[in-house]
């Protein structure tokens, strides 16, 4: 009885979240049409479903706090997607909370990863960025902030997986969020490099599919983690 009541609430959490996406699949012909506000409904979802899981107060409004802030960002490049560096800022604020939500955790810097991760924020502000900071050095220093704050958290996450947690023994939940940190990072290169490098045709499919993803292992990993 015990092991199925423990399982019973992920499972009608992850049916709730899988079926508003899929919901918002069918309205929006395949991720194909523009619907702002449906399109975030997956992701306040999560926030709400925050609200209900038995982990310490802080830990949970930084949780739901990062969907609420993240669904607030997307919403509004939806509706002015010239504005990209103002969703950065906001998708970086709520990062930041997610951050701050397991970095207690970290016992021990993998500096492997770091590195890696710094090589690769210099290649793509090179690769994207070499020509326009003068032009546009505001939106430039935005971008540039936005992939350095997921880098950050991918090394966060990537950290506690690698070397345990201070606080919980979840090495499952670990691996969610340093995996969903990672397709995150890679969605906001996508869409950058979309802007500002080479030019992706009908990508708002997969994007879609990854960001959904992305934030369904954040949200499993702060539920199993703590």
């Amino acid at each position: 009885m015990l092991q199925v009541s423990a399982l019973s609430h992920p499972a009608r959490m992850l049916a709730i979240y899988g079926g508003m996406t899929g919901l918002v699949y069918v309205e929006t012909d395949g991720f194909r049409r523009d619907a702002p506000f449906m399109f975030v409904l997956p992701v306040l979802a999560l926030a709400l479903l925050t609200m209900t899981l038995r982990m310490t107060a802080k830990i949970k409004y930084l949780t739901a706090s990062s969907f609420i802030t993240i669904a607030i960002g997307l919403y509004l490049f939806a509706l002015r997607r010239r504005e990209l560096h103002y969703m950065c800022a906001i998708v970086s604020v709520s990062h930041i909370l997610y951050l701050l939500s397991f970095m207690a955790c970290i016992r021990r810097l993998w500096r492997a990863l770091a590195t890696a991760m710094v090589l690769y924020l210099l290649a793509v502000i090179y690769y994207c960025f070499a020509d326009l900071f003068r032009s546009i050095p505001f939106m430039v220093t935005a971008l540039s902030l936005h992939l350095g704050v997921i880098c950050a958290s991918v090394v966060a996450a990537g950290s506690v997986w690698q070397y345990g947690s201070k606080r919980t023994d979840a090495q499952q939940a670990a691996l969610f969020r340093f995996i969903g940190l990672l397709v995150c990072l890679g969605c906001s290169t996508m869409v950058i490099v979309d802007q500002f490098g080479r030019r992706y045709y009908n990508s708002n499919y997969a994007l879609s599919i990854a960001y959904y993803v992305a934030q369904g292992l954040l949200f499993f990993a702060n539920e199993r983690a703590f």
